[in-house]
């Protein structure tokens, strides 16, 4: 069929064919126009967002971005043959009631699975209906909120649930559906004295080993989390007494059998339980009543505990070659000889060969390798080197057994002159105990292989001895100790 007129004349503006005075005119506008279309397409390609457009109520696929193309995993060969039910699974192609805004779990072509906010709207051209989707990859959005979401609920060290957690919890479960509600309560023995005397880092590991414990033994039913610094907490529904009891010694078991591999950390828990037999309780009162039941445990445990944990320092001490058996007992002979040159009582030399054992026993809390360095320690080293002091302090104040030489050991480097450390103590401001075993101390090490050097005659150690005489140590003490060693040496 040949065009008409009209439709000639028409065809001519829009190429530019003939000499009819309006060609330029139209062909500028035709130009312009194209730019601009090309212009916005590379501004859609260019949006972060996918972008889909639809026809309905088919829903056949009439275009989609580059963006939207990598997400479904779409050519350009898709428009106008594939449609949206086939791409993004169900949704609703009545003009009515497809205008929406939910949220969509894809699986991109590349199997990552994607959060997706999906917005879309009808749009009227022609008076033809057509679906225009907006496509918002949420994804790492969605991860953080998680991830707030876990951190809001869960403590950081353990993975447990957190107090607040627990505490909202314990009040959502006053219901009959929940009751008898056990509630234990756990808390670690001596944390303080763990994180003094070995460091927080090894603190750390052993509250992570008590939660692994605790989620080990409770069942799936159980909400566990940690509720203060040495403190656990396990909510129980629907629960009886020897249920409660049952998972207790379970608990008390896994800490025995910790302690039996012989890591150098001794592990110690209190427990203590009670449970609500009728709903809309109080959960302060549930919680008072574990927490006392816990606390006569610990009164009960708690002299055996810091003793088993003193014993624990020694054992790492003795392990790591630095009490030996010939050093504590030469120690404790050169002190009791000059305790028994000065009049000493029994008991008062009982607690000074205790001392001579123990004055030490805060070392456990120093690196290895500043301890056995070889060569001379650097100024941060010294620094270091010289907390063992009030280490030990804090571990002999917390042994009934220490107790009575606990201040000796804070102590036992405080020079005569004034120089020592860790107060800066002078002259009879030292204890008598801390100056004697001063110089026994100083003797022993020199005329002992060290890991810094090898032993020293006695008769150097003995002179060095008397050149600090009146600065590291008791002037007078030094006499009579001096005088001590020459009758060792003299025949019978």
């Amino acid at each position: 069929m040949q065009p008409s007129d009209a439709e000639r004349d028409l065809l001519r503006k829009l190429v530019g064919l003939g000499e009819h005075s309006l060609r330029k005119t139209y062909y500028t506008e035709l130009q312009k126009g194209m730019r601009e279309l090309e212009r916005f397409r590379v501004l859609l390609d260019r949006v972060g967002d996918g972008i889909l457009l639809a026809s309905l109520p088919d829903g056949t696929l009439l275009d989609a971005n580059s963006t939207a193309m990598a997400l479904f995993g779409l050519s350009p060969s898709d428009m106008g043959t594939r449609r949206l039910p086939g791409i993004m699974g169900e949704i609703s192609l009545d003009p009515a009631t497809a205008s929406r805004k939910y949220s969509l779990s894809h699986i991109r072509p590349d199997s990552e699975t994607l959060a997706l906010d999906v917005t879309a709207d009808v749009a009227l051209f022609d008076n033809k209906p057509y679906l225009a989707i907006l496509i918002r990859d949420v994804t790492e959005r969605k991860r953080f909120e998680e991830r707030l979401a876990y951190l809001g609920a869960h403590d950081p060290l353990t993975g447990l649930f957190n107090r607040t957690h627990f505490e909202s919890t314990i009040q959502g479960m006053r219901s009959e559906e929940y009751i008898p509600l056990g509630l234990i309560i756990c808390d670690l023995d001596g944390l303080k004295l763990i994180n003094d005397t070995f460091g927080h880092e090894t603190g750390d590991t052993l509250l992570k080993n008590v939660a692994g414990m605790i989620q080990d033994v409770s069942p799936i039913r159980a909400v566990t989390a940690r509720i203060g610094g040495d403190e656990f907490a396990i909510l129980l529904p629907y629960s009886c007494r020897a249920e409660l009891e049952r998972i207790c010694r379970d608990i008390q078991v896994r800490v025995g059998e910790f302690n039996a591999t012989g890591k150098e950390s001794y592990l110690s828990l209190s427990l203590g339980f009670s449970a609500a037999y009728e709903q809309d309780f109080d959960p302060t009162d549930l919680f008072k009543e574990s927490d006392n039941a816990l606390s006569r445990e610990k009164l009960l445990r708690s002299q055996s505990t810091r003793s088993s944990l003193v014993h624990t320092v020694m054992t790492m001490l003795e392990a790591r070659d630095f009490i030996t058996e010939g050093h504590a007992d030469r120690l404790q002979f050169h002190v009791d000889r000059l305790a028994a040159s000065l009049g000493f009582s029994g008991r008062r030399r009982a607690d000074l060969t205790l001392f001579a054992k123990f004055h030490d026993i805060g070392k456990v809390g120093v690196p290895d390798n500043i301890l056995f360095k070889p060569g001379p320690l650097t100024k941060d080293e010294m620094v270091i080197m010289r907390r063992h002091s009030a280490i030990g302090h804090r571990i002999a104040l917390s042994a009934p057994d220490l107790l009575p030489i606990a201040d000796w050991i804070l102590k036992h480097h405080e020079y005569w002159d004034g120089s020592g450390y860790p107060i800066g103590l002078s002259k009879h401001d030292i204890p008598l105990e801390c100056r004697m075993l001063a110089l026994a101390d100083a003797f022993d090490a020199m005329t002992n292989d060290r890991p810094y050097r090898k032993a020293l005659p006695r008769e150097t150690a003995m002179e060095e001895i008397r050149r600090c005489s009146g600065k590291q140590f008791d002037p007078e003490l030094v006499v009579h100790f001096l005088r001590m060693c020459e009758e060792e040496e003299s025949p019978a």
